[in-house]
């Protein structure tokens, strides 16, 4: 009897021990797939968070160089002479002579003339003056605030923009906005 009894009993022991056996296989198989899991994240989330630092540095950097040639620009156009005399023409002249700055810059912006008081005197983005309207608030932003260049909206749409003023002798003649 004590036989049968151990003959029955070697059967379960082994099925317990493949058991446990086998969940101690499956647990190591677990604990390796997680690490290797979360070690394959980590490097990636490394990966991928040091390109996007280095993409936003880049897009800064542009943009900066960017605002920077506008505000150029606008200096450049603002210290005209000629502008500084259209500033008491008429629409079409200043248009045109604004046109003519356009073609010669390279990355052909948006270039827009404000008598002193603010109002629009020509621009290169539409035929005649346009006035701005009460939400604009671009014009603001880069003369009454003096922000510098920035982003702004203009008429529904970012834009880099700077402004200079055209000057002589301590009188203002009017503005350039450079977009």
């Amino acid at each position: 009897s004590s036989v049968h009894t151990a003959g029955a009993v070697a059967p379960l022991v082994r099925r317990y021990v493949f058991g446990a056996a086998l969940a101690t296989a499956l647990l190591a198989v677990a604990l390796v797939w997680g690490y290797t899991e979360w070690m394959a994240r980590r490097a990636v989330e490394g990966v991928v968070t040091a390109d996007l630092t280095r993409a936003q540095r880049l897009v800064q950097r542009v943009q900066q160089e960017r605002l920077a040639q506008l505000a150029l620009t606008a200096d450049l156009i603002a210290s005209s002479p000629a502008l500084k005399a259209l500033f008491g023409t008429d629409a079409a002249t200043a248009h045109d002579f604004l046109m003519s700055q356009r073609a010669l810059v390279a990355d052909a912006p948006t270039l827009i003339a404000l008598l002193p008081d603010g109002r629009v005197l020509a621009r290169t983005d539409t035929a005649g003056p346009e006035p701005p309207a009460p939400s604009d608030t671009w014009m603001d932003a880069l003369l009454t605030k003096n922000v510098g260049p920035a982003v702004v909206t203009i008429d529904g749409r970012l834009h880099h923009a700077a402004s200079a003023v055209s000057e002589a002798g301590g009188n203002t003649f009017g503005h350039v906005i450079v977009a």
